[in-house]
């Protein structure tokens, strides 16, 4: 899925079951863990990332709202 500003949807693409190569999804892995450590790190709280993840089309994190 891609949306207005041109980002794919991260929660879209599991839902629809997308099949990614494996350097992809630890390329994506590495990202939300090492956002997850900045934001605990800080002691940010956080609840229901995952329909919030938009990515650019070389499937990097472009936005977390």
């Amino acid at each position: 899925m891609v949306t207005e500003r041109g980002l794919a949807d991260l929660y879209q693409l599991l839902e629809d079951d997308v099949s990614l190569p494996e350097e992809t999804v630890q390329k994506i892995a590495c990202q939300l863990v090492s956002a997850l450590h900045y934001l605990h790190s800080h002691r940010v709280l956080h609840r229901g990332l995952w329909q919030n993840i938009g990515m650019n089309f070389d499937f990097v994190i472009d936005s977390i709202e």
